[in-house]
Parts: structure tokens; C-alpha cells; sequence
């Protein structure tokens, strides 16, 4: 049996972009330092890039599910101009009662059949503790960002065993290689 494809699950606000609270504007795009790079690596070594949002926005009205869409393009044509391809962007325009809002786990669950992706191969990054969910009932380890002397989460012990604490999402990149090389 064919094994499915291995895959980077990427937060967005705070992980990718700085989160400036609800971006939806393309001018308010920046990229955090290591990110662009971070991505470059992991897709050198053959996992697709996935990114799993929350965007609750679109419920609270700031914005329109058209906005984030044209963010998105803008997004994903920066970043294809540094070398860097977004395979799927899969996001939750709710504020709750769903389960594909994170910490629910419907969108990964997509993700994976749309690519064929093997969570045992793959990898979630984000900033807040809600993105890593998939780690406690999926094979899949975690990176939870957190720069130095930013807000800081504490990972309890359920965590630990599948989460590691990184500046960025370069920092996590370079782990994860290390790590598979070591496999190897």
C-alpha cells in the first residue's frame, strides 16, 4: 500500500505573518523574520505546506470571506516570488459551535483527504496551543512558536511528549529536518 504524502500543518497569523489582530488588508502583510525561510526548507524536503486558520473575522464582520480570499492571493504570489508554494489554505470563518474552528480538527482532517497526506509524516506549527490540537490524537509532532519575550504558554505533560517550544517557524523547520536526517 502506497503511504500518503508528508505535510507541514501552518498556522497563519503569528506563525507566517505578523498577527496585527485580524489581517485582512494586503498593504498590513509582513512576513515574520525566519518564516519565508522556514517554509523554503521544509518544501525542500518534500512536505507539502499546508496552512489551517482561524478567521473569525468574517463572523464579527470586520471583513469579508472575499477580503481574506484576496489576502490569501496576495499572500500566496509573495510568496511563490520567494520560491515558497502554498498547497492548500483551509480556514474557519466561525466564531464557535463548529469543530473546524482550532482547536477543533475538521479542517486537517480535509487537508488530509484532499492531499493524501500521512499525519504520521507530518508536522503542525503554530503559536497558540489551540493550533497543536491534532498532536493529541493524531501521530503528529508540534511546534509551538513563541519568541523570546513574547507571551508564553505552559505545555503540561499530555503536551510534552509531542510538542517542542521554538522562536519560529525557522527554528522548527531546521528541527524537523535534523530530526528526519537522523532517521534516515
Amino acid at each position: 500500500m502506497e503511504k500518503g504524502r508528508p505535510a507541514v500543518f501552518l498556522d497563519r497569523d503569528g506563525t507566517i505573518n505578523v498577527d496585527y489582530g485580524y489581517v485582512y488588508q494586503p498593504e498590513k502583510l509582513e512576513f515574520i523574520p525566519g518564516s519565508i525561510e522556514g517554509m523554503k526548507l521544509l518544501q525542500s524536503q518534500g512536505f507539502l505546506l499546508i496552512i489551517v486558520t482561524n478567521q473569525s473575522g468574517i463572523a464579527r464582520g470586520y471583513f469579508t470571506e472575499e477580503q481574506m480570499n484576496g489576502f490569501h492571493k496576495v499572500m500566496a504570489e509573495k510568496l511563490d516570488s520567494y520560491g515558497v508554494k502554498i498547497d492548500g489554505i483551509y480556514f474557519c470563518p466561525h466564531l464557535e459551535g463548529c469543530n473546524c474552528r482550532k482547536p477543533g480538527v475538521d479542517l486537517y482532517y480535509r487537508a488530509k483527504r484532499d492531499f493524501n497526506i500521512d499525519f504520521s509524516r507530518s508536522y503542525v506549527i503554530g503559536d497558540n496551543v489551540r493550533d497543536l490540537s491534532l498532536c493529541n490524537i493524531e501521530p503528529v509532532e508540534g511546534y509551538l512558536l513563541q519568541p523570546k519575550g513574547e507571551k508564553q504558554y505552559c505545555i503540561d505533560e499530555k503536551w510534552a511528549e509531542h510538542v517542542k517550544v521554538c522562536d519560529n517557524l525557522l527554528q522548527a523547520a531546521q528541527d524537523i529536518v535534523g530530526s528526519r536526517n537522523e532517521e534516515l
